[in-house]
């Protein structure tokens, strides 16, 4: 069994890792932003665009749930939706769908080889 404090460095990891991307692309980067109802693990702000990402790593299946979460993230702060997910999470068809609908981007990390 994977301790909390070990889970919570591999998720922080991960988090790491897309908030150094996303600088190195010109964002300014803030990491666990408290809003109404919620934390946004990164939010990355590039003259006029927003985006809310949300960062999912381990084991794990997304579900419509949590496409519906960002989006009402994202909404609140008037940001684009951005799902980063690990090399092992699963994300369920009817949430592809949704996501696809509500315009939410799903980026996959890949380690590399």
């Amino acid at each position: 069994m994977i301790s909390r404090r070990r889970k919570e460095r591999k998720g922080s990891w991960l988090e790491n890792h897309v908030a150094n991307r996303y600088r190195k692309a010109g964002y300014n980067v803030r990491k666990h932003v408290i809003i109404s109802k919620g934390e946004i693990d990164i939010l990355a702000i590039k003259r006029k665009e927003r985006l809310t990402i949300e960062v999912k790593s381990g084991s794990q299946t997304i579900t419509s749930s949590t496409m519906i979460k960002l989006y009402r993230k994202a909404r609140r702060i008037n940001a684009k939706p951005v799902l980063f997910i690990g090399p092992n999470v699963n994300v369920t068809i009817s949430a592809k769908e949704l996501a696809k609908k509500l315009g939410i981007r799903i980026k996959k990390w890949k380690p590399r080889s």
